[in-house]
């Protein structure tokens, strides 16, 4: 089983010489209706309030001005995002699309893929991976203090997801900062140092979550709906880093195991 960190996937798909360029954002597959009366009982999330007689959520007043927010609510839902990078595995691709049910408005980030095996023939030095993952370059800031907040709902997590990643990179391509969220079904893995990933709570599964990691110093912290789940050491420089590069998604290679995922309302705020 091995899980790819989104970073990772990237530079591996820009090393491939199968696929040199990332795709370009595409359009979203056709919106499934949402699931009514039992079907909401299936692992899927009940639909969340209509956008039809309201703004949506990055525009509603209520919600805050951020560094970055994305709601998958409009007529391009994709397109507040740089690019949609999707995986090079022909033999396992992963499904994804914009669709609803969605927390709020009436779009969300729809992330699945189903158990795969290896190949025992493959060629093991293989860089082929699945998933679908969208990057968002972030403005500069010197301060180390920052927060990342999203609504997930895990339907399904068979082994174990990475679902966000934060990455900045120095003017000579050094590692400026590195921050990363993994999940398995009893534990969360928030990395953001060198050294041991401490073992965090998990996230609740089949109902919409508010995720946040908070970075201030030399802290990262985790929260689900407002509770804590836990720190870690943040050894990241905001300031050393030439450009700071937000991936949301999934990507793996196999063997591994089933996953389906969402994301709505995703914000960042960078702080003086």
């Amino acid at each position: 089983m091995k899980w790819l960190g989104l970073l990772s996937a990237a530079l591996l798909l820009a090393c491939s010489s199968a696929n040199t360029d990332p795709s370009p954002i595409d359009p979203p597959a056709a919106a499934k209706p949402a699931p009514v009366g039992g079907e909401t009982n299936h692992g899927q999330p009940p639909a969340g309030p209509s956008s039809s007689t309201r703004a949506t959520w990055c525009t509603d007043a209520a919600n805050g001005a951020h560094a970055f927010c994305a709601d998958f609510d409009g007529d391009d839902p994709l397109g507040e995002w740089d690019e949609a990078v999707r995986g090079t595995d022909q033999a396992h691709e992963d499904a994804d699309d914009v669709t609803t049910p969605a927390h709020s408005g009436k779009g969300a980030l729809h992330l699945r893929g189903v158990k795969i095996d290896r190949d025992p023939n493959a060629d093991p030095s293989s860089w082929d991976w699945s998933g679908m993952f969208l990057t968002k370059k972030l403005p500069a800031t010197t301060s180390n203090k920052a927060t990342i907040a999203f609504d997930l709902f895990v339907a399904t997590n068979d082994y174990m997801i990475g679902v966000i990643e934060l990455s900045g990179r120095t003017s000579t391509d050094d590692i400026a900062l590195n921050l990363r969220l993994d999940l398995t079904s009893d534990a969360s893995y928030l990395g953001a140092a060198l050294g041991d990933i401490p073992k965090l709570a998990p996230v609740e599964t089949g109902k919409w979550v508010r995720v946040q990691i908070a970075i201030d110093g030399a802290t990262a912290t985790l929260s689900y709906d407002g509770a804590s789940a836990g720190s870690t050491k943040f050894d990241g420089d905001f300031a050393a880093s030439s450009e700071t590069t937000l991936y949301l998604g999934v990507s793996r290679s196999a063997p591994s195991g089933a996953y389906d995922v969402r994301y709505d309302d995703v914000v960042v705020d960078l702080y003086p």
